[in-house]
């Protein structure tokens, strides 16, 4: 996987702590009831970058955006704050660090 590319398998990814990264993401957003769709990241420079999600709702499903929030801003390892948006039947989750 290179940079900028977006994934549709967790298995996909060669980065073993990355894989395990986005594994543990992605089971606790199927937990909630997402469905997983991609995954890629960006690096900027040797400074950072940033970790991108999509996952979509299903249709009929019934998201609680308070435990969206709490599952898709939590701060857990001092990097910076991570954010998402809604978009129609999509949620797009993004998670920068810091190198």
């Amino acid at each position: 996987m290179k940079f900028g590319e977006m994934v549709t398998q967790v298995e996909e990814i060669d980065h073993k702590d990355i894989r395990e990264f986005v594994e543990g993401l992605v089971r606790e957003a199927e937990e909630i009831g997402l469905e997983f769709k991609a995954y890629g990241y960006n690096q900027l420079g040797d400074e950072g970058g940033v970790h991108i999600f999509v996952y979509s709702i299903p249709e009929g499903a019934e998201i609680q955006r308070a435990v969206v929030d709490a599952l898709f801003t939590r701060d857990d390892d001092g990097q910076p704050n991570a954010c998402y948006t809604i978009y129609i039947d999509e949620i797009w989750h993004f998670v920068p660090y810091y190198c």
